[in-house]
């Protein structure tokens, strides 16, 4: 009792994000969007990303598709997109925002103001995705 009231604060924040996890889980689970397999999954990543960079000219020379723990995906220096798997069932709109975010990274390697003018230049409402994104 008295290790609980001691950190009360600590519980009630540990508390209140398993219950977002929660919520982002029952979102998942009522995803329209079923694969078959892991790579059914990666095959709709993979077109999704390059259509869109045809659609925008954007140019990359390699996607890989894992089940990563801490991020929807990443950009090498070397133009190498990394997508985590669970990406293919979000919603359309947080899919082509992650993507874009990493197309928009081949041209400008930071999180600076012309990375983020570049990409709400795309997705107009980026700043939205990316909250409610970090719901999931």
């Amino acid at each position: 009792l008295a290790f609980a009231a001691e950190n009360s604060h600590w519980i009630a924040f540990q508390r209140e994000k398993l219950r977002h996890q929660r919520l982002a889980h029952q979102a998942l689970s009522r995803s329209h969007r079923v694969f078959s397999s892991p790579e059914s999954a990666a095959h709709f990543l993979k077109e999704r990303l390059g259509l869109l960079a045809e659609r925008h000219g954007f140019t990359f020379n390699r996607v890989t598709v894992r089940n990563q723990q801490t991020r929807w995906g990443s950009c090498s220096v070397k133009d190498h997109i990394s997508l985590n798997i669970k990406l293919a069932c979000l919603p359309d709109a947080f899919v082509d925002y992650v993507l874009l975010h990493e197309l928009v990274h081949t041209r400008h390697r930071h999180h600076g103001p012309a990375f983020w003018k570049a990409l709400h230049g795309l997705e107009p409402r980026g700043a939205a995705l990316r909250v409610k994104l970090s719901e999931y």
